[in-house]
C-alpha cells in the first residue's frame, strides 16, 4: 500500500514535493465483523486489504442505524463505528417547514407503529385540515409527512409615491418584492424586501422599510457672459425642465439654445449639454436700398466700428446719411439712406387735345407722355414726349390745329340738303343726280380728317333702260312684267313650293341696260351633301340626292368619340339640321387582363376600342360565374374601362379531411387557390406532403396530392449492458414505457423506468448497470428525509419567436412548451421542449431562421410555389406579357430572407404600391418585391398591441390596396372584477396597460385563497383564476384528556375558548385559546397530562402508568360536538 502522498509536483529545485511516497506491504483486515440482523456485500472468506469497503443491509422487519459502509483502514482494523440493525425506524424525516416536538428531537429509534408529532417552525402556520404527524410503518420506513404547516402571508406592500411595487411571485414568507421608480426619481432605501418573521416570532413582516422614489434634480444651470436663461426665477430644477438661453443685442448665439434636465445613471441629475455661448457684438448685414447700393457687398462680418457708404443710381440722388457705422450695441448708427429719381414737372395742356399723363402724380426720368387732338383737329408736331434725366421734358410740344374739307362739287347732280362753304370732319353730305343721269358710285361720303372726302365723289351719267326681267320656270318675280326699268333698279324672285333658288335670288338693271348674271333657278329641294367631320365619317355615302327628312349618322375614326347628337337630318328649308357632332381623340386600349376571366374570342385580338363600346368576358379554369353580376367592362369617356366587378368567384373544395391523430389547419379559406396545412398531434410524424392545395382538375377543384398520415413517432430499441428490459418489440413508439433490471452485481445507475417522448428520445435517459461497489452512493429509500419537489425555471426564448407559456411561471416535470416564429421566419428543429426530471429543459432548442417570402410576379407564374422558402432554394418565374423578360428566370433565396438574382418584373399588367408599415407592427410582405392583383398581406402586432382594422389586405385590378392598413392600439384592460369580502388595494384607475398588475386583499375576518394578483393579459382581459376570500375559521385539534366546554369544531377569527381537563389529568399551559387569521390558536393549545396521586403506592401508580400507556397506543381519539342552545359541551370517545 502507498505509504506518503499519492501525488507530487516538480519544484524549481529539481526536487519533488512533496517526497516521492514508498509502497510498504498491505496490512490484511480480518473478515468484516458479523452484525446481527444484517447480511454484508461481500463474502466473509475474502481478502480486505487497505481501501476496500464493504456495505450492510439489514434484513426484513429491520431498519439501519448508522453508516451502511465499512472501510479497511491502513492499520488492517474496519472503520468505527459499526451500523446495527434495530427493529423499526431510525429517525424521523427532517421537513424544511416543521420541526420534531422536543419529546422525539434526540431519538434514534421508533417501533413500529409509533407516531411522531412536529410544530410548524417560525413563518409557516399549521394547516386546519392535516395533522403534523407521522407513523412507523411495518416496512420500517416512515409514513409521507405531508405540507401540514403553510406559509404565512405578509400584508400587500404599499407601494412608493412615484413608484410602484413589483410581486415576483407571491406574498408568502421568504418571497421578495422589488421596487422602481418612475422616470425621474431615484431610489431611496432598499430595492428589494423579503417577507420574513417578525421580532415577535409570531407574525411575518417586510424587511425593511418602504423605499422612497425622490425626484432627480439638476444644479441650477450656468449663467453665460452676454447672455441670460429662462430659469432665473426657478427655486429647483427637476428632471425634464428646460431652460432656453438668449444673448444680448449683438451678440450672436453659437450652440443649442435649449437644454434639459436629465440623467445618466438614475440617480444623479445632469444637463443635456452644455450651454450656448453669445459671440463678440457685431452688426448684421446693412440693409440694401432701392436704385442704389453699399460698400459692404462682399463683406461677410461687419464687427464694431466698421464703416459702409451708399451711392445712388444715375438718375437718382441720395437722402440721409451716406456713411453708417456698426456700434458697440450691435446696431448701425443711422438708418440707411434712400435714392430719390430727378423728377419733370407735370406736361403742359394743348388746345383742342389732351395727354396720357392726367392721372400721373409723378414723372420720374424716362417716363414718357402721348399728346392726341380732338376730332376735327390734327396733331402738328412730335406726339411723344420724355422725362429727361435733368428733370425737363423734350421739347417742342406739339399743337393741334383744326381740320375742313370743300364743298364736293358733282357734273350734273347735286348735294342734297344744299351745300356749305366747308365742312367738319365726320360730316356726311348724299348725291343725286338730275333726271335722265343715273349715279356711278357711292351715293354719300364723308369728309375725313385729312379734308379728303371719301368715298370719292361720284359722277352722273345718262341712264339706259333695261327690258322687262327674265321668265324663270318655276318662280315669281318680285314686279310686275310691264314696268320700266332704269338702271340701278331690281327685282327679286320666289321659287314655287316644292322648289329651291339656286343662285342670287335677285337681278339688277345695269347701266348698260341689261339685267345681272346669272340668272337663278328654281330645282326640286334638296339638302346638299353632308357636311364632313374631321376624323369622322356618316353613313349612306353612296347617295347623292338628300330629301327633307332624310337623316345620316356619324362615326369616328378609332381612337375618337363622337361628342354631341351623332344623327343629323335634312329640312324643310334644303338645309341641315344643327349642330354638327364633333370627333374628339379618346378611346381605349385592350381591355384589363383579369386573373379569374379572359376576354371572349371576338374581343381576345382587338387593341383599339371607341367609347361606348363593351366587351364581354369567360370565367377561367376554377372560376364560375356570379349570378346578377354581368360578365362585362365598357369603355368610358375618360379612356378608361369601368371597374370590372367579381363576376366570376373562385370555386371551393369540399372540406379536407384530417389525418387521424392530427388535424388541418385552414391558412385563409377553401376557395380554388388556396392552401391548408396538416399537422400531426404530440408524437406523430407526418408522412406525405405537409400542405395541399386547392387546384384545377378538369372543370372541377380538388385538394392536389393524396392526404397524409399521423404515425406515431419510433424510438430507438433502448439497450443496456448487464441488465435487462422489462418488454422486448421491434419497435417502441410514443409514451411506450420499459423498466430496466441489472444482472446480479450490478447496480441501476439511473432511473428504472424511462418513457418514450415525442422527439424520439427516452425521458429520463436509459440508465446503465454499473458494478456493485458503487452502491454505497446511493441514498436508500429508507432514509430519505425529504423528497424535493424537481420543477423547471420560465422556458428559454429564441430570437424571432416565441414560445406558447408566456404566463406561467413554474414548470413542473413533464410539462410542454411549443415555440413558434414570427411571419418571415421558419421554424428549425423540434417545435416543443418538455421540462425533463432533472429540472433542466430538454435540448436542443429550436431556432427560427429568416425566410423568403413567397415571390408575387404580376402578369406572370412562379413555378413551384410555395408560403416560404429556406436559403438555398430556388424559384424558377414566366412571365406572361410579352412586354417583359423571355422566358424562365431562376432566383435563389439568401439568408438574409432576399432574392438573388432579384425577382423579374413581368410588365403589362397592374400591381400595387408596397403595402405601409405601421407602427408597433408589421406585415407578412416585407420581403416582398411586386405586389400584384389579388395577392395579399397580412398584419400582426406586436405583442402588447391589438390590431384595430382589417388585419388582411389585398391588391385590386386597379393597383390599388382593397382597405386601408390597420392600427396597432396598445392592448388595455378595464376596471378589474371584484371579488366577494374583498377589495383591490393599490392604485386604481378606468383602464391598465398590458403587462399591468392588480392586487386584492381580503377585509377583516376573511382569508385570501389564491394568488392576490393578476395580470392584464395581451388579449386585454384580466387573467384568471381570481382569488377569493374565505372566512376565517379555526378548526380545534385533536387532544388527549380535554373536556370540551364549547359547541361546534370550528371558530371564527376571534373566538375565544376555555379548556379543563378530564379527571385524572392536569392542564400544562394557558386554558384560554383565541382563533388567530393564520388559522392558528394563540396561545398554542395546551396539553392534559396524566396526574400522579400521591395516597398511591409507587408500584400501584407505575402499574396504572403502564395500563394506561399500553391503551394509549391504540386509542384513537375522537372529538364529538353536541350542540346545545347558549353553550357548547366537548366529549371523547375511544375507538379500538
Amino acid at each position: 500500500m502507498l505509504q506518503g502522498s499519492h501525488e507530487a509536483e516538480c519544484r524549481h529545485d529539481g526536487r519533488w514535493a512533496p517526497p516521492v511516497p514508498v509502497c510498504v506491504p498491505a496490512v490484511p483486515c480480518p473478515p468484516p465483523p458479523v452484525i446481527a440482523n444484517a447480511t454484508p456485500s461481500a463474502e466473509l472468506g475474502e481478502n480486505f486489504t487497505s481501501g476496500m469497503s464493504v456495505t450492510y443491509s439489514c434484513d426484513p422487519g429491520f431498519s439501519l442505524i448508522g453508516d451502511a459502509s465499512l472501510s479497511c483502514m491502513a492499520s488492517g482494523n474496519w472503520s468505527l463505528p459499526y451500523p446495527r440493525c434495530a427493529a423499526g425506524c431510525g429517525t424521523p424525516t427532517t421537513l424544511l417547514f416543521a420541526e420534531l416536538n422536543k419529546e422525539h428531537k434526540n431519538q434514534t429509534e421508533f417501533p413500529v407503529g409509533k407516531t411522531v408529532k412536529y410544530t410548524c417552525r417560525p413563518g409557516y402556520a399549521k394547516h386546519p385540515q392535516i395533522s403534523p404527524t407521522i407513523t412507523c410503518l411495518e416496512n420500517q420506513t416512515w409514513s409521507d409527512a405531508q405540507e401540514f404547516c403553510k406559509r404565512k402571508r405578509c400584508e400587500h406592500p404599499r407601494e412608493p409615491e412615484n413608484g410602484r411595487v413589483i410581486v415576483t411571485t407571491d406574498l408568502l414568507f421568504g418571497s421578495t418584492v422589488n421596487y422602481t421608480c418612475d422616470e425621474g426619481h431615484r431610489l431611496t432605501g432598499h430595492a428589494q424586501r423579503r417577507c420574513e418573521i417578525s421580532g415577535s416570532g409570531k407574525q411575518v413582516v417586510w424587511s425593511g422599510d418602504i423605499p422612497v422614489c425622490q425626484p432627480i434634480v439638476c444644479d441650477p444651470p450656468p449663467d453665460i457672459p452676454r447672455g441670460r436663461h429662462t430659469g432665473r426665477l426657478m427655486g429647483d430644477f427637476s428632471y425634464a425642465t428646460v431652460v432656453t438661453y438668449t444673448c444680448d443685442p449683438g451678440h450672436p448665439l453659437t450652440g443649442e439654445a435649449s437644454i434639459f434636465c436629465t440623467t445618466k445613471d438614475g440617480v444623479h441629475g445632469v444637463w443635456s449639454g452644455p450651454p450656448p455661448r453669445c459671440g463678440a457684438s457685431q452688426c448684421s448685414p446693412p440693409p440694401a436700398i432701392v436704385h442704389g447700393r453699399h460698400s459692404g457687398q462682399a463683406t461677410a462680418v461687419f464687427a464694431s466700428g466698421m464703416s459702409v457708404r451708399y451711392s445712388c443710381d444715375p438718375g437718382y440722388t441720395l437722402t440721409g446719411e451716406a456713411q453708417l457705422d456698426c456700434t458697440s450695441s450691435g446696431a448701425w448708427s443711422a438708418p440707411a439712406p434712400q435714392c430719390e429719381g430727378l423728377l419733370c414737372p407735370s406736361p403742359l395742356a394743348v388746345d383742342n387735345g389732351q395727354h396720357d399723363g392726367k392721372d400721373v402724380k409723378v414723372f420720374n426720368p424716362g417716363k414718357s407722355v402721348n399728346y392726341s387732338c380732338e376730332p376735327g383737329y390734327s396733331l402738328i408736331g412730335e406726339a411723344t414726349l420724355y422725362c429727361t434725366e435733368n428733370g425737363t421734358w423734350s421739347i417742342p410740344y406739339p399743337r393741334c390745329e383744326v381740320v375742313a374739307c370743300t364743298t364736293p362739287a358733282i357734273q350734273n347732280g347735286a348735294v342734297a340738303g344744299g351745300h356749305r362753304a366747308t365742312y367738319n370732319p365726320g360730316d356726311i353730305v348724299t348725291f343725286q343726280c338730275r333726271p335722265g343721269y343715273m349715279l356711278q358710285g357711292s351715293h354719300e361720303a364723308e369728309c375725313r380728317h385729312d379734308g379728303r372726302w371719301a368715298p370719292p365723289v361720284p359722277v352722273c351719267v345718262p341712264a339706259v333702260p333695261c327690258p322687262p326681267p327674265p321668265v324663270i320656270a318655276n318662280a315669281t318675280p318680285s314686279a310686275e312684267l310691264g314696268e320700266n326699268f332704269t338702271s340701278g333698279m331690281s327685282v327679286t324672285y320666289s321659287c314655287d313650293p316644292g322648289f329651291s333658288l339656286i343662285g342670287d335670288a335677285s337681278l339688277s338693271c345695269t347701266a348698260s341696260g341689261n339685267w345681272s348674271l346669272p340668272y337663278p333657278r328654281c330645282a326640286v329641294l334638296q339638302c346638299p351633301l353632308p357636311p364632313n367631320i374631321d376624323k369622322g365619317k356618316y353613313n349612306s355615302q353612296d347617295l347623292k340626292v338628300f330629301t327633307p327628312g332624310t337623316a345620316v349618322i356619324y362615326s369616328c375614326d378609332p381612337g375618337y368619340y363622337v361628342m354631341g347628337e351623332a344623327s343629323i337630318y335634312c329640312t324643310d328649308s334644303g338645309n341641315w339640321s344643327l349642330p354638327l357632332p364633333r370627333c374628339e381623340a379618346g378611346g381605349c386600349a385592350a381591355p384589363p387582363g383579369l386573373h379569374f376571366a379572359e376576354l371572349t374570342e371576338e374581343y381576345k385580338n382587338q387593341t383599339e376600342f371607341s367609347v361606348g363600346d363593351t366587351v364581354k368576358y369567360t370565367c377561367q379554369p376554377g372560376y364560375m360565374r356570379h349570378p346578377g353580376i354581368p360578365p362585362t367592362v365598357t369603355c368610358l369617356k375618360n379612356q378608361t374601362w369601368s371597374e370590372a366587378l367579381e363576376f366570376c368567384k373562385r370555386k371551393q373544395c369540399k372540406y379536407p379531411e384530417a389525418p387521424k391523430n392530427g388535424r388541418v389547419v385552414i391558412l385563409t379559406d377553401l376557395l380554388f387557390g388556396s392552401a391548408v396545412n396538416h399537422t400531426c398531434e404530440e408524437g406523430h410524424e407526418l408522412v406525405g406532403q405537409s400542405q395541399r392545395r386547392c387546384d384545377i382538375f378538369g372543370t372541377l377543384v380538388a385538394w392536389s396530392g393524396a392526404p397524409p398520415i399521423c404515425q406515431k413517432v419510433v424510438c430507438p430499441v433502448p439497450k443496456i449492458q448487464n441488465g435487462r428490459i422489462s418488454i422486448h418489440k421491434n419497435s417502441y413508439t410514443y409514451e411506450d414505457t420499459v423498466s430496466f433490471k441489472c444482472h446480479e452485481g450490478f447496480t441501476l445507475q439511473g432511473h428504472h423506468t424511462v418513457q418514450c417522448r415525442a422527439d424520439k428520445t427516452w425521458d429520463p435517459p436509459v440508465p446503465v448497470c454499473e458494478r456493485g461497489g458503487m452502491a454505497k452512493y446511493y441514498h436508500h429509500p429508507t432514509n430519505t428525509t425529504t423528497k424535493p419537489v424537481v420543477k423547471c425555471l420560465p422556458p428559454p426564448g429564441i430570437t424571432n419567436g416565441e414560445h406558447s407559456r408566456h404566463f406561467s411561471d413554474t414548470f413542473d416535470i413533464g410539462a410542454l412548451v411549443h415555440y413558434s416564429c414570427k411571419p418571415g421566419f421558419f421554424l428549425i428543429g423540434n417545435e416543443s421542449i418538455h421540462c425533463t426530471a432533472y429540472g433542466i429543459w430538454s435540448r436542443p432548442l429550436p431556432r427560427c431562421e429568416v425566410g423568403c417570402v413567397s415571390p408575387g410576379v404580376g402578369n406572370g407564374k412562379v413555378i413551384g410555389l410555395e408560403s416560404l422558402y429556406r436559403p438555398g432554394d430556388i424559384v424558377r418565374i414566366e412571365c406572361n406579357s410579352d412586354d417583359g423578360p423571355k422566358g424562365l428566370h431562376e432566383s435563389q433565396c439568401q439568408a438574409g430572407g432576399t432574392w438573388n438574382p432579384p425577382l423579374p418584373i413581368c410588365e403589362g399588367a397592374p400591381h400595387c404600391s408596397k403595402p405601409p408599415e405601421i407602427a408597433n407592427g408589421w406585415h407578412s410582405g416585407l420581403a416582398t418585391v411586386v405586389f400584384a392583383p389579388g395577392m395579399s398581406v397580412t398584419y400582426s402586432c406586436e405583442s402588447d398591441f391589438s390590431l384595430i382594422g382589417t388585419a388582411s389586405i389585398y391588391c385590386t385590378e386597379a393597383g390599388a390596396w382593397s382597405h386601408p392598413s390597420p392600427v396597432c392600439q396598445a392592448v388595455k384592460c378595464f376596471h378589474p372584477p371584484n371579488i366577494t369580502n374583498g377589495k383591490l388595494i393599490g392604485h386604481i384607475s378606468d383602464t391598465f396597460p398590458y403587462g399591468a398588475s392588480v392586487s386584492y386583499s381580503c377585509n377583516p375576518g376573511y382569508s385570501l385563497i389564491g394568488n392576490a394578483s393578476i395580470n392584464c393579459m395581451e388579449s386585454g382581459t384580466w387573467g384568471q383564476p381570481l382569488p377569493r376570500c374565505e372566512e376565517i375559521r379555526c378548526v380545534f385539534p385533536e387532544v388527549l384528556g380535554v373536556k370540551k366546554t364549547m359547541m361546534g369544531n370550528t371558530y371564527r377569527l376571534g373566538t375565544n375558548i376555555t379548556l379543563e381537563c378530564d379527571d385524572g389529568y392536569m392542564l400544562e399551559g394557558i386554558s384560554q385559546i383565541q382563533c388567530q387569521e393564520d388559522f392558528s390558536w394563540d396561545p398554542p393549545v395546551p396539553a392534559c397530562r396524566l396526574a400522579s396521586h400521591q395516597s398511591s403506592s409507587v408500584g400501584l401508580g407505575v402499574a396504572a402508568a403502564v395500563v394506561l400507556l399500553l391503551l394509549g397506543v391504540g386509542i384513537v381519539w375522537k372529538i364529538i360536538s353536541k350542540q346545545k342552545e347558549g353553550q357548547e359541551t366537548f366529549g371523547f370517545t375511544s375507538l379500538t
